[in-house]
């Protein structure tokens, strides 16, 4: 949204702030989508799975529960990724819609 007000020196509406997030949730989700395709390639799953288990220990979260070791196995699945595409995409629209909301520019005259 920066560049678009940068660009046009108007903030957009909150409808193309949504398009905007959206977008830039899709290309998020392509980031991640080709990082967790190359983990599978190099068979690199169980570290990652390891350094997750990891940083959730390390912020108090028990990972000792079937549900969260399922969870963390589910995000290597093409049903992890695109659930992790439509949260991202639904939090990035969301984000831009708010963002255009609350920081509307308004030129001085």
């Amino acid at each position: 949204m920066y560049f678009y007000r940068r660009e046009k020196k108007i903030a957009p509406t909150t409808g193309a702030a949504l398009c905007l997030g959206g977008a830039a949730g899709a290309v998020v989700s392509g980031i991640n989508a080709l990082f967790t395709v190359a983990v599978i390639a190099l068979h690199a799953q169980q570290k990652c799975i390891d350094g997750l288990v990891e940083v959730a220990q390390r912020l108090g979260i028990s990972t000792a529960t079937p549900q969260f070791q399922a969870a963390v196995r589910e995000l290597f699945t093409p049903a992890g990724l695109i659930s992790s595409f439509v949260i991202t995409l639904v939090f990035a629209s969301v984000g831009g819609a708010l963002a255009s909301f609350l920081f509307r520019y308004t030129p001085r005259v």
